[in-house]
């Protein structure tokens, strides 16, 4: 008999995308699913589209409802719910290709895998392009160091985003989401990929990840994508903790560059005389001051890092993944301090 896996849709206005991303869900060919949906508060029809979906679909489908409280509660709500042995996370304005679940199961099964994660395809129309499902392209990372070297290094298709992805229960488990930030992905993602034993990715482009302009995350600017800082900083401290030394300084660049782009569009979308921009300033000289004293950067590096201590606004700012996958290769450090 094949184990449970939990589908878990947190869902906030999207009346016009849930019962397509529904559809797709019982459109899957592994028998063997459950939808749980948590409403945050939605004042659109999205919680009585889910409803009926409860009282008329042909699997198990539950539906919470709760008060506005992000979508951290949201996907927090869900992992108390669900009763499967994987789990997987769909956002209620995307859909999945109807091998999608099947597929990663294969791949889990085949390699032994804790989490197995599919291809994003970004689309703004409905249709499923075709896809050689018999040949999925998978990548093995067999060991944590490899799965923590692929992730952190950026030398890989491993993404911080929590869709997309089949998780062995227990990779979840005790995993508490940021109640009221954003960005939740990347206050956690560092911390479940360091449980996994091994990792495989599919290039299949099996979720299909609709570009819908009133998310949370592909809106306008606001104040809260300031919880990025929050998420860098966590991740910071857990690579001190667990020995990623290297990484948790190059995580102070990646920091930095938020800050930047932070202010940066704070100055051009809010105000350029919002009172935020003094305190993303000087957030961003202690970090950089600190991150040039690693001597990591190159001298490059390090003379922009010190000429936007002055003007946050001068220049193209450094891709910190091509930076990290780069240092990573030059021989600047290694997995763990010894």
């Amino acid at each position: 008999m094949r184990p449970l896996i939990s589908v878990l849709i947190p869902v906030y206005q999207v009346e016009g995308y849930l019962g397509r991303c529904l559809d797709s869900v019982l459109a899957q060919t592994y028998p063997d699913l459950e939808i749980c949906m948590v409403d945050d508060g939605s004042t659109d029809g999205s919680a009585e589209i889910g409803q009926r979906y409860v009282e008329q679909a042909p699997m198990p489908v539950s539906l919470s409802r709760a008060e506005h409280l992000g979508v951290s509660h949201a996907r927090q709500r869900l992992l108390e719910q669900a009763k499967g042995e994987y789990l997987f996370f769909l956002d209620s304005d995307d859909f999945l290709h109807p091998q999608t679940i099947e597929t990663l199961y294969r791949l889990a099964v085949r390699h032994g895998a804790d989490i197995v994660q599919c291809k994003m395809g970004h689309t703004s129309e409905d249709a499923m392009p075709p896809m050689d499902i018999d040949n999925p392209d998978e990548r093995v990372y067999p060991d944590r160091e490899q799965v923590m070297v692929a992730f952190l290094s950026a030398d890989s298709s491993l993404r911080v985003m929590l869709a997309g992805k089949l998780y062995r229960r227990e990779m979840l488990q005790g995993i508490r989401f940021p109640i009221g930030k954003i960005h939740e992905d990347e206050f956690v993602m560092h911390r479940i990929m360091d449980r996994a034993e091994a990792v495989v990715t599919t290039d299949l482009p099996l979720y299909r990840y609709y570009t819908n302009p009133d998310s949370i995350t592909k809106g306008s600017f606001s104040y809260a994508r300031y919880d990025a800082l929050d998420a860098n900083l966590d991740r910071i401290r857990y690579c001190y903790g667990q020995g990623y030394e290297f990484f948790a300084k190059m995580n102070c660049l990646y920091y930095c560059v938020n800050c930047l782009n932070l202010y940066r569009r704070t100055m051009l979308e809010i105000s350029p005389t919002d009172p935020h921009l003094p305190w993303l300033l000087e957030k961003y000289r202690v970090m950089a001051a600190y991150f040039i004293s690693t001597g990591l950067p190159e001298p490059e590096l390090a003379q922009a890092l010190r000429g936007w201590m002055e003007d946050p606004m001068a220049g193209e700012l450094p891709s910190y993944f091509a930076t990290v996958r780069e240092y990573w290769h030059m021989g600047k450090g290694e997995l763990r301090a010894k």
